[in-house]
């Protein structure tokens, strides 16, 4: 229960930040990621998949997370197993060249699927 929660939780503040300070967010993001090895980083959304997978029992709603964990493990995979160039190219269009308009779209996104997956816990 208390991993939906953190992950929910995780999402939620991530999703305030690119929403209200998306400059300073993508900056951070930037420094965070830029340089970085791409099959090293697939290690996190590898994780929280796994970890929302195993903790479906505790929503209840199981298909919600579960189709979370499974969309996070399929971007661990393609990070690990993708060539570097696409791999490269994607990361250098989300952390360059999306519009701020987009980047607050997706951080509203992770705010609902934070909000949906607190709300779900039995």
């Amino acid at each position: 229960m208390w991993i939906l929660f953190a992950i929910g939780a995780l999402w939620i503040a991530l999703g305030t930040f690119s929403v209200l300070y998306t400059e300073k967010a993508r900056k951070t993001l930037t420094g965070l990621i830029e340089g970085g090895n791409p099959k090293i980083l697939a290690v996190i959304p590898l994780i929280i998949g796994l970890l929302l997978v195993i903790s479906i029992k505790s929503s209840s709603h199981l298909l919600y997370p579960l189709i979370l964990g499974v969309l996070a493990i399929a971007k661990g995979l393609y990070f690990i197993f993708g060539k570097r160039e696409t791999t490269d190219a994607l990361i250098k269009w989300w952390l360059k060249d999306v519009s701020e308009t987009t980047y607050r779209f997706w951080g509203i996104v992770a705010i609902v699927l934070g909000i949906f997956l607190i709300v779900y816990i039995k």
